[in-house]
Parts: C-alpha cells; structure tokens; sequence
C-alpha cells in the first residue's frame, strides 16, 4: 500500500492508502 505522511482522511491521501 502506499504510505501516506498526511493524518488519516485527508484527500491528499488516496483511498486505501496506509497512513502512518
């Protein structure tokens, strides 16, 4: 999954991205 350095729901994120 791609890591997202953003907080979990943020549309910056893609859906089903890992959040970190």
């Amino acid at each position: 999954m791609t890591r997202c350095p953003y907080p979990r729901g943020t549309t910056a994120c893609p859906t089903g991205a890992d959040w970190v």
